[in-house]
């Protein structure tokens, strides 16, 4: 069932691209994020009113919260909206794969867990799937592809320390408390961005239609599943899903936008598939 659940976040963020492509033709990057978190906050806050999920124990967490919606949601959005402006998507989904590995790193610091060398080998494993599958090349060094780089980073970073610290401080924390008050931080933080892209045209209602699905399914749905996960099998084991976003993001655009999957991807779905699956049912 828990891999099941893994799966379903894979799809969810890998259709984020085809919304993406629709939403970003009349919204910017930072309007489009802050839109995005929003929207997702609003979708989850009736069930966490009618649900009561607000206790004594979240509210002595505010700022681990506050951090969380900064880390987990706010600058990586904003980071990955300045690197998209001058990296390749590829480039981006190769530096997002790396994900899992900081984790390893970080959950040795922070948990105590031990850095096994067959996991980071199979970690390696899906990083390289991922190379082959978005076709990873040479790239011309300058500073505006090196700052994109550095911001790139910079999120994948964020990503793992949010992980490790919902493990840590999060135990008896709903997944729903716990999306509700980091995305509802991270609408706070992402508010000044709203007015630095606004649209000199009237948006279309088919970009609205992305921009909501963007936020009520790719960031709401998806960050209840992707707490489940951390709480469940840990950060590792749930972050190894940055390996299979761009593959199910091909999958999709094959699907409905007639795009061309090649051998190479075929390669490296396998061997993406291969990595996923031994650090996902590794023992502990």
């Amino acid at each position: 069932m828990i891999f099941i659940a893994f799966l379903l976040l894979a799809a969810i963020w890998g259709s984020s691209f085809l919304f993406l492509r629709v939403a970003i033709e009349e919204f910017g990057p930072f309007l489009l994020s802050d839109l995005r978190v929003l929207f997702a906050f609003l979708s989850l806050l009736p069930f966490f009113v009618f649900l009561k999920k607000r206790s004594f124990e979240s509210k002595k967490r505010i700022k681990l919260f506050f951090l969380l919606g900064s880390i987990n949601s706010a600058v990586p959005f904003v980071c990955f909206s300045f690197a998209a402006i001058n990296l390749p998507s590829g480039y981006l989904s190769v530096i997002n794969s790396f994900v899992p590995v900081w984790s390893l790193f970080f959950s040795y610091i922070f948990l105590g867990d031990k850095i096994k060398f067959g996991v980071f080998v199979n970690l390696l494993i899906g990083v390289i799937g991922v190379m082959i599958f978005v076709g990873f090349g040479p790239i011309v060094l300058h500073w505006d592809s090196l700052t994109a780089i550095l911001f790139a980073l910079i999120a994948t970073l964020c990503y793992a320390i949010s992980g490790v610290l919902t493990r840590k401080y999060c135990v008896g924390v709903s997944s729903l408390s716990l999306s509700i008050y980091c995305l509802g931080f991270a609408s706070i933080l992402l508010l000044p961005s709203f007015f630095l892209d606004l649209p000199e045209v009237r948006p279309s209602s088919q970009s609205w239609v992305a921009i909501i699905i963007l936020g009520v399914l790719c960031s709401g749905v998806a960050l209840l599943l992707y707490f489940k996960l951390i709480k469940s099998v840990g950060p590792i084991k749930t972050t190894t899903v940055t390996f299979l976003v761009p593959a199910f993001g091909t999958m999709w655009g094959t699907i409905f936008l007639d795009e061309v999957f090649t051998s190479a991807m075929g390669i490296g779905i396998m061997l993406i598939l291969i990595s996923s699956a031994m650090v996902f049912f590794q023992k502990k």
